[in-house]
């Protein structure tokens, strides 16, 4: 949990600090919450990465495998 206070100095200008609960470790302006939707986001940004490329690459082969099927016979009666 953070906390945001805004005091004025001396001088008349704002000034603005933050404390966060003592004990937690977490990035810089993330809460556990958000540090796991970030870590969850990230995981399935890979997956999704990864999907799209097999798609693609299943993609690239259906060509090949039906002219294989097209003409495999043929090309084999010929020799």
């Amino acid at each position: 949990m953070t906390t945001a206070t805004i005091s004025l100095s001396p001088t008349g200008r704002p000034t603005a600090g933050r404390s966060a609960t003592p004990g937690r470790t977490t990035p810089a302006g993330a809460t556990p919450a958000s540090a796991l939707s970030t870590t969850r986001a990230a995981v399935l940004s890979v997956l999704g990465s990864m999907l799209a490329i097999g798609v693609a690459a299943i993609g690239v082969l259906v060509v090949p495998i039906a002219a294989l099927v097209a003409f495999g016979p043929a090309l084999l009666q010929a020799f």
